[in-house]
């Protein structure tokens, strides 16, 4: 029990320093969750400088050298007006023998892919939810992951 009373304070501070805030009629509700992927920056090259976030139907990874992959993304939560909302997403792992998920910085998860096939995440939070299919192909001596975000649901 100590462990969710936590988690739910770590939730608090997150969205008001996200700027979640409330306004007089409570607090802020999320209607859809956006999920952003980081760009490799072996891709980006070294001029342009600086982490690169997009967000987009479908994010494939270079291929990674060994057995594991990752893919290091941001979750926001959107409210009805399309405004982004801190939130503290819960996720499960149809696989987790296959797919974990761990938090880094505030906001973002590197997802940890430890073998070729296919598996489901659910990202949840505020009673919405959104699927990721988690796709891992052997290339080389090397993995590639490929991650599709399906519309978000209400639970």
């Amino acid at each position: 029990m100590t462990g969710l009373l936590m988690l739910a304070f770590a939730g608090s501070l997150l969205a008001l320093n996200e700027g979640a805030g409330t306004s007089q009629a409570g607090p802020a509700v999320i209607a859809d969750i956006q999920v952003f992927f980081k760009m490799d920056p072996r891709l980006s090259g070294p001029t342009y400088g600086g982490e690169h976030w997009f967000s987009q139907p479908t994010f494939t990874s270079a291929a990674q050298e060994g057995p594991v992959g990752t893919v290091d993304v941001k979750v926001q939560g959107i409210d009805a007006r399309g405004k982004p909302l801190g939130i503290v997403p819960e996720w499960t792992a149809l696989d987790p023998d296959m797919v974990t998920v761990t938090p880094g910085k505030t906001g973002q998860f590197r997802i940890t892919v430890k073998r070729t096939g296919e598996s489901k995440l659910r990202i949840s939070s505020q009673g919405v939810s959104k699927e990721l299919v988690v796709k891992a192909k052997s290339v080389g001596n090397g993995i590639q992951v490929e991650v599709s975000q399906e519309p978000a649901k209400s639970q």
